[in-house]
């Protein structure tokens, strides 16, 4: 049997004309798992996210963190898109998504990303900002982390 495998690259069109905003929305629900869902014009990809929340209830900011990973580049270019959580021995690469929030405003966003291969300019680990999101939060008080849900778009 003859295994045809086809490299798909794509473009990332990012509108910088988005107004980003974040909106308090008391509707949305709770999620019992965090995934990432991330898009092309070939196909949807959905990645298992772990949410860390820090807190500071004086001055009511929430700092969120949403931690991802997938193959390392060498790996997608070979076709590898398999999860490679609670695997061992596969290169993988890390995405950290910060959002900063102090009750209705976001303050700042960052990307971290780490890679076990040199894959960014040759570095293993980048980080970036990012001005266009939309946020939906079901809360301003950020008294208890646990209690504040949501969903996001970049």
């Amino acid at each position: 049997m003859e295994q045809h495998i086809e490299t798909k690259t794509d473009t990332i069109h990012i509108n910088k004309n988005t107004i980003s905003t974040i909106e308090r929305d008391s509707t949305l629900e709770l999620q019992k798992v965090d995934l990432i869902y991330t898009f092309s014009d070939k196909q949807i990809d959905t990645l298992i996210g772990f949410c860390n929340c820090e807190k500071n209830i004086k001055n009511n900011t929430l700092k969120i963190q949403i931690r991802t990973e997938f193959p390392s580049l060498s790996e997608l270019e070979k076709g590898n898109r398999n999860a490679t959580e609670f695997q061992m021995g596969i290169p993988r690469q890390y995405r950290f998504l910060t959002f900063y929030l102090r009750d209705s405003i976001v303050e700042k966003t960052k990307v971290f990303k780490a890679s076990t291969e040199p894959q960014f300019e040759n570095k293993k680990i980048d980080s970036t900002s990012f001005q266009n999101y939309k946020i939906k939060i079901n809360r301003f008080d950020y008294k208890i982390a646990q209690n504040v849900w949501g969903n996001y778009e970049l």
